[in-house]
C-alpha cells in the first residue's frame, strides 16, 4: 500500500534545501522531477504558446493524489520521514519548527539548524470549475473529513487561491495539513 506523496510546495522546498545544506550539498528543486522530465520540459518550452498550454493542462489532469488515498495519510509517518532526513548522530544547538520561507532557510543555514515544517500540502485530483467555490469547498471538506479520522491532532485548510493557482484549481484540490502540536516523531528527534 503506497502512501500519498506530499506536494512539492514551499514547505517541502525549504525543508529539502535546509536538509541538503546541513549535509553540505546543493538542493536542486528540479531533482524531484521524474527521470527524463527536464528534457521533456525543455522540448515543450520551444513549442508555441497554445500547444504548451494544451500539454500543461493535459499533464495537470494526472497530477495529485487520488481522493480514495486520503485515508492512507498518516501525519505522524510523514513527520517521521521528514525527521529522518537529518543525521541523528549529530548534535544541533538549534532546531526550528514552523512556517517555511526563504528567511527561515537562511537562518537555518547560518545556525546550522534543522528545519521541520509545521504544515505541508497535498494536492488531490479533482476536476472542478475554477470559479465554483462552493463545489471546491464541498470536495475539500469530504477529503478533510477522511484525513481527520486518522489524524485528529491536525487542522486542515482547504487551500483555494485563484490568484496564484487558477491554472491548477481546475484539476486539483489543495489540502494543507497544519500541525496543532509537536508530533511524536519531531519530539523524539528534538530530544535525541
Amino acid at each position: 500500500m503506497s502512501k500519498p506523496e506530499l506536494t512539492q510546495d514551499s514547505a517541502i522546498a525549504v525543508f529539502l534545501s535546509v536538509a541538503k545544506c546541513l549535509k553540505k550539498q546543493h538542493y536542486d528543486p528540479a531533482s524531484v522531477l521524474p527521470f527524463g522530465a527536464k528534457g521533456i520540459i525543455s522540448a515543450i518550452s520551444k513549442m508555441n504558446k497554445k500547444r504548451v498550454i494544451q500539454l500543461v493542462e493535459a499533464s495537470l489532469r494526472l497530477e495529485g493524489v487520488r481522493k480514495r488515498d486520503a485515508a492512507k495519510i498518516k501525519v505522524d509517518e510523514v513527520c517521521q520521514q521528514l525527521a529522518n532526513h537529518y543525521d541523528r548522530s549529530r548534535k544541533f544547538n538549534y532546531i526550528i519548527v514552523g512556517a517555511p520561507n526563504g528567511g527561515i532557510a537562511h537562518l537555518c543555514a547560518i545556525l546550522n539548524a534543522p528545519f521541520l515544517p509545521a504544515y505541508f500540502l497535498y494536492s488531490f485530483r479533482d476536476l472542478t470549475d475554477a470559479d465554483d467555490t462552493v463545489a471546491y469547498q464541498q470536495h475539500g471538506e469530504k477529503i478533510a473529513d477522511i484525513i481527520l479520522k486518522n489524524n485528529p491532532h491536525i487542522r486542515i485548510i482547504n487551500h483555494y487561491d485563484p490568484v496564484h493557482d487558477r491554472f491548477l484549481i481546475k484539476y486539483v484540490n489543495h489540502i494543507r495539513v497544519k500541525l496543532l502540536a509537536i508530533p511524536q516523531p519531531y519530539q523524539q528527534f528534538i530530544e535525541s
